[in-house]
C-alpha cells in the first residue's frame, strides 16, 4: 500500500470532504480490527473515534521503518480490505487457466546439496534446518549426513540452496551464516592457515564468530573475508548481511561491529558502522543509513519493502517463487513500505504492491509479466 492513499482519505474526512465510500472503507475497517482482536465485548466506535484510532495507527506507522514490522497486521488489513471492497485501485490479475496465483506457493523440486572436492553432489535433507561443520558433519540435530560425515582431509565445499527455502551452516569455526534462497556458497570443511575466506553468489546472513592466531610478534585476531564477483568484506568479528545475486545490486548492511569492504584487491576500503549500508555501483560504493535490521527481515520468513526500489521487491519475490520477472513496459516507479509473509501464496503478497497503473499475469513457463499502464 501507499501512504498518499491513506493520507488522502483522512484529509477528506477532516474538511468535511468524506465520500461515502470514504465512511465505508474507515467504518469497516474498523469492525475488522475489532474481529482480529477477537473481543466479542468490543464496542462499536463512532465515525470520529474510529478516525482517532485511524490516527493512532497512522503515527506508529510513521515513526520508524522497525515499527512498521510491528503494525503489519493494520497495513495488510487495509490493503487487502481494500482490495475486497473495490474503493481505491482497479487491480488487474490476468492468470493463465493453468497457473492459478492463489495457488503459487514457495517451492522446489529439489533440496539443498552439498558438492564435495571429487565433484561427488550430496543431497541434504531439506526438512531440516542446516548442518554443523566440525570433527563430523551434522544436522542441527545431531544426525549424521551420510557422507558427509566420514570427511577427514579438508577440503573445498560447495553448498546450494535452490529457491523456495533457507538453510544455515554453523562452519568449522563456529561461525554461523543463513543462506538465503537462490544462494550457493564455496567454503573450506575446516579453516587452517591464516586466512578464513569463503565465496559467495546470492545473499546470506553472517554472524562471524572471533577466532584468534599466533605467531612471533603475539596473540592476533584472525580476519573473516566474504568474497561475491565484485566486492570484498572482510570483518574481524560481527552480524552482517551480503547481497550479491548475479545480475543485481550489491549491498552490505551492519548490525554490529565492523567491517570494511572494496570492488577489489586493489581498491580502497570503505569502512562500515552499525546501521550502515554499502551498495556497490558502477561509479563506486555509495553508504547510507538505514535500519539494518529490514535487511535481515528474511532470515524471519518476510519480505520487506523499505527503502527498495520496485524492481528490487520484484527480483526478490521471482527469486522465492522461482518465477522470471519481465516488464511489458517501463519499470514502475511506485514505492511501498511494510513487509509481507514469504510463506504467503504469490497473490496475497501482490495484493500488498497494488497500484491502479500496474496489472500481473502468470505465464505457463513461470513467467511473471508486469506490465506499466503509465508506459
Amino acid at each position: 500500500m501507499q501512504q498518499k492513499d491513506i493520507e488522502a482519505v483522512l484529509r477528506r474526512y477532516r474538511q468535511g470532504e468524506a465520500t461515502d465510500e470514504d465512511l465505508a472503507f474507515l467504518e469497516k475497517w474498523y469492525v475488522w480490527h475489532n474481529r482480529s482482536n477477537q473481543d466479542p465485548e468490543a464496542r462499536q466506535y463512532d465515525v470520529s473515534e474510529l478516525l482517532e484510532d485511524m490516527g493512532e495507527v497512522w503515527s506508529r506507522l510513521e515513526r520508524r521503518p522497525s515499527l512498521i514490522r510491528r503494525m503489519l497486521p493494520y497495513a495488510a488489513a487495509v490493503v487487502l480490505l481494500m482490495t475486497s471492497l473495490g474503493i481505491w485501485w482497479q487491480w488487474s490479475v490476468e492468470t493463465d487457466p493453468d497457473l492459478d496465483m492463489e495457488e503459487i506457493i514457495a517451492s522446489s523440486d529439489i533440496g539443498p546439496t552439498i558438492t564435495l572436492g571429487d565433484g561427488r553432489v550430496i543431497s541434504l535433507d531439506e526438512t531440516r534446518t542446516g548442518i554443523q561443520m566440525g570433527s563430523s558433519v551434522r544436522y542441527e540435530d545431531g544426525t549424521p549426513v551420510g557422507e558427509l560425515s566420514r570427511i577427514k582431509e579438508p577440503q573445498e565445499l560447495y553448498i546450494q540452496v535452490p529457491t523456495g527455502t533457507m538453510y544455515q551452516l554453523l562452519l568449522s569455526d563456529s561461525t554461523r551464516v543463513w543462506l538465503n534462497a537462490g544462494s550457493s556458497l564455496r567454503y573450506p570443511s575446516a579453516f587452517t592457515g591464516g586466512q578464513r575466506t569463503v565465496e559467495l553468489s546470492g545473499e546470506a546472513y553472517f554472524e562471524v564468530h572471533p577466532q584468534y592466531v599466533e605467531d612471533r610478534s603475539g596473540r592476533h585476531r584472525q580476519g573473516f573475508t566474504v568474497k561475491t564477483d565484485r566486492q570484498l568484506v572482510q570483518v574481524l568479528g560481527t552480524h552482517f548481511n551480503v547481497k550479491a545475486y548475479p545480475n543485481g545490486q550489491q549491498r552490505t548492511s551492519l548490525l554490529e561491529g565492523k567491517v570494511q569492504l572494496a570492488t577489489s584487491e586493489h581498491s580502497p576500503f570503505t569502512i562500515l558502522q552499525p546501521g550502515q549500508e554499502a551498495t556497490v555501483e558502477a561509479t563506486g560504493v555509495t553508504v547510507r543509513e538505514v535500519d539494518a535490521e529490514s535487511a535481515t527481515a528474511w532470515t524471519s520468513g518476510l519480505f520487506n519493502f523499505d527503502h527498495k526500489t520496485f524492481d528490487e521487491i520484484m527480483q526478490e519475490v521471482g527469486i522465492w517463487y522461482n518465477l522470471e520477472i519481465v516488464y511489458d513496459g517501463p519499470v514502475p516507479t511506485d514505492t511501498f513500505f511494510g513487509q509481507a509473509y514469504r510463506s504467503d501464496n504469490l497473490a496475497t503478497v501482490l495484493r500488498l504492491l497494488e497500484s491502479a497503473q500496474i496489472q500481473y499475469r502468470v505465464t505457463v513457463d513461470r513467467k511473471l509479466i508486469i506490465k506499466n499502464k503509465q508506459g
